[in-house]
């Protein structure tokens, strides 16, 4: 991607080009992070999360859904067809497992 070069307005305000608002999926009110390095400014997008949903942010839960969303691209999943039928078949692993 080719630099570009914006105004800086009023306050510190930056112009961002429409087209890399877009391909950020930055919107008007969202949150960007902002910090120096020996190259100069970075922003990046970042998104505020709930305390109560903090969890899901987490680096170990993140790993575990690559883990799972990974299992599910293999088809390494079952399916139940109701319920009943997914309890019947936890508990029939739990048994396998707890033999094991």
């Amino acid at each position: 991607m080719a630099g570009k070069i914006i105004p800086v307005g009023k306050r510190g305000v930056l112009y961002m080009p429409k087209d890399i608002l877009k391909e950020f999926n930055v919107a008007e009110g969202d949150y960007m992070e902002v910090y120096g390095t020996a190259e100069g400014i970075v922003l990046k997008p970042k998104a505020l999360v709930d305390k109560d949903q903090a969890w899901f942010r987490t680096p170990a839960w993140q790993a575990k859904e690559k883990r799972v969303d990974e299992d599910i691209k293999k088809g390494r999943i079952k399916k139940a067809g109701s319920a009943g039928e997914l309890k019947r078949k936890l508990l029939k692993h739990g048994k396998a497992c707890a033999r094991q």
